[in-house]
């Protein structure tokens, strides 16, 4: 199945994989994802019956996806990457299940009403567990859209930004909203904006990290002494 652009199919789009033989359903899964997403690369722990949803619904230049499955695993590789043909941002609001966002040296865990954004442009495991059947809202908005509301510079790995303690609660109300109404027009204003709020947490959150980094280095304690290397041991000499 040729990958499709959000930008080139129908408004609303819906793939069952109940219409497909059980030996098949995994791999039509696969195609559906592709088709909502972007390019990757799903693994499963079973070849047979895998009952799942792809809902996808166009909103401007994006689209919400709404997808229901079992557990499994979401690669996006450096081959993804290369055969993508743009690059976006999810922002990904946990329904049901747990989802682990392995990006980089971070890893964060996503549980029912949490959000994490992720840029389509790295290396990104989803883990997805912790229950019979799964559910994720997951806001696709390409990165060209953003572009004038981020900084000249900014840099992320996998982000929960429903931890935010200033603008979370505000995130997650949002996606609930976007994800109840996600067939209006006016969702795709909120929806840019949404992501790019998010966006904006999570560089915060790397910066803060970067930041304590250093400083816990320069503080931890001498393997000899136990005092601190700010102290003045003779031991790093």
């Amino acid at each position: 199945m040729e990958q499709v652009s959000p930008t080139s199919r129908p408004r609303h789009v819906i793939w069952n994989t109940a219409v497909t033989r059980p030996d098949e359903q995994f791999s039509y899964y696969r195609e559906a994802i592709c088709q909502a997403f972007m390019n990757l690369t799903p693994e499963s722990a079973t070849t047979s019956r895998f009952p799942a949803k792809v809902e996808a619904i166009k909103i401007g230049t994006g689209a919400i996806n709404r997808v229901v499955f079992p557990e499994h695993t979401v690669h996006r590789s450096r081959a993804d990457i290369a055969a993508s043909t743009e690059s976006c941002f999810y922002l990904n609001f946990k329904l049901a299940g747990r989802c682990r966002m392995l990006q980089g040296d971070s890893e964060v865990s996503l549980s029912r009403g949490q959000v994490g954004i992720v840029d389509s442009d790295r290396e990104v495991t989803l883990l997805h567990d912790r229950g019979p059947m799964l559910e994720v809202a997951s806001f696709w908005v390409p990165s060209r859209a953003l572009r004038d509301r981020l900084p000249p510079s900014f840099d992320f790995r996998a982000e929960r930004v429903s931890d935010d303690p200033h603008v979370g609660h505000l995130i997650v109300e949002t996606a609930r909203s976007l994800n109840a109404g996600g067939w209006r027009k006016r969702t795709a204003f909120g929806c840019s904006t949404c992501c790019s709020i998010s966006l904006r947490s999570a560089c915060r959150a790397a910066r803060g990290r970067r930041r304590r980094r250093p400083q816990a280095l320069r503080t931890r304690p001498c393997w000899r002494c136990a005092a601190p290397f700010t102290s003045g041991c003779a031991s790093r000499d």
